[in-house]
């Protein structure tokens, strides 16, 4: 019986973390006194239980960011043994390395753009490696990818190991080919493919620490970012009906957090389409998904379905608890949209004064929605106002998008 009770005291301690949240640009200092204040009003031994539960959040909380950071600089140190500039993953960018260090990817899905350069001793000797390397570009896969990833195996081994935390396995989808081509293509047709390229294009030369590097550049089809997009519907369609939020609006975030970079990295840290940062955003969503918070690794938010779900799972959170008390729904999805990328609280404090979500929604109910959009586009910091105006132009295409068969 006495265990049942503490089953019962901690499930209840676990329901209290969906109310009182922060978003996925927000810190978990933020988030851990937010808790602790909404807590003041229960009994000395729910309070001991809650703040040991939250010292171990924390705990794995710093030791997850003390890995990332910890991995990432031995990472950038091994690369800037043979780069005089190392480049990195970013939201709209993937970089990836050879294994030999001498070959550096970097795919550009914001401008569509992709630049392979190679250190060779000749140009005959470049062009036939970069050959090689287009060919193994479009045959990718993200399974294969995340593999080959000396930094993102080291963090993923690594967290896998932490307590809370929750790993998965990435499916086969190509990372780039689908770009190219509408379906999976021959082997034929990505020799073809790759001899045409190094033919017609000119490269460009420079000098390195280890020797002469020779770099090709081409560019994505036109319209490649919406195929990229049709990749993407019928998971965006699958979890924004579960989750009951605007399909429209799923696919405008992830064009705007990642451009449909597959491998969509920020140094917060946050992966995925969705930009989903697991310390805060992640743990809240994954209590909806799971029953509990959890941790999600790498691994996990880079699985195309896991990420969209948990995106749409805070999305709901956002829409129906956060701002429950918004009437208005074109306001509420000006705050939405802005609570996503700049944090509900923040969001709070500039339309009201307060982060009190009652209080704080009377005050937006006394505004216009152009009232609301206005202030949020004025008042806010340059990347909320920006991320807003996108969102909102980029849901309208999405609306045309999503009807289509």
């Amino acid at each position: 019986e006495d265990m049942m009770n503490r089953r019962e005291l901690l499930k209840g301690l676990v329901s209290l973390f969906i109310p009182i949240s922060v978003s996925a640009k927000e810190g978990f200092d933020e988030f851990y006194k937010q808790r602790g204040r909404e807590f003041s009003s229960y009994s000395s031994s729910e309070q001991k239980a809650f703040q040991e539960y939250l010292k171990e959040l924390r705990k794995e909380f710093e030791e997850y960011l003390h890995i990332y950071w910890e991995e990432f600089k031995n990472y950038q140190r091994e690369i800037s043994k043979v780069w005089e500039k190392p480049e990195f993953t970013t939201r709209k960018t993937w970089v990836s390395y050879s294994s030999d260090l001498l070959c550096k990817k970097k795919v550009d899905y914001e401008k569509g753009k992709i630049v392979i350069s190679v250190i060779a001793v000749s140009e005959e000797k470049a062009k036939n490696r970069l050959e090689e390397e287009v060919k193994n570009l479009l045959t990718e896969t993200k399974d294969v990818a995340f593999q080959k990833d000396k930094f993102l195996q080291r963090v993923e081994r690594r967290v896998s190991k932490l307590k809370l935390s929750k790993s998965s396995t990435l499916d086969a989808e190509p990372v780039v080919s689908d770009v190219f081509f509408p379906k999976k293509p021959k082997v034929q047709e990505v020799n073809n493919f790759s001899k045409r390229l190094i033919k017609q294009s000119k490269l460009t030369v420079s000098t390195s620490k280890k020797g002469k590097v020779y770099t090709l550049t081409f560019s994505f089809p036109k319209g490649a970012i919406f195929r990229k997009a049709k990749k993407c519907k019928p998971v965006v369609l699958q979890f924004s009906r579960k989750y009951q939020v605007d399909p429209a609006l799923v696919f405008a975030i992830i064009h705007t957090e990642s451009s449909f970079n597959p491998f969509a990295r920020s140094p917060v840290p946050a992966y995925g389409l969705m930009q989903i940062v697991p310390q805060t955003a992640g743990k809240d969503a994954s209590r909806m998904v799971y029953g509990k918070p959890l941790l999600l690794t790498p691994s996990f938010l880079y699985n195309r379905k896991n990420n969209v779900m948990i995106g749409c799972a805070y999305l709901n959170l956002l829409w129906y608890h956060y701002l429950r008390d918004v009437n208005n729904p074109e306001s509420r999805l000006y705050c939405t949209v802005a609570a996503y990328n700049g944090g509900i609280g923040r969001i709070l404090k500039t339309l009201a004064g307060t982060t009190k979500i009652g209080r704080a929604a009377k005050k937006i109910n006394s505004l216009s929605p152009q009232e609301v959009y206005r202030t949020l586009r004025t008042a806010t910091p340059a990347e909320t106002r920006e991320y807003l105006k996108k969102v909102c132009e980029r849901r309208k295409y999405y609306l045309t998008f999503i009807s289509e068969v």
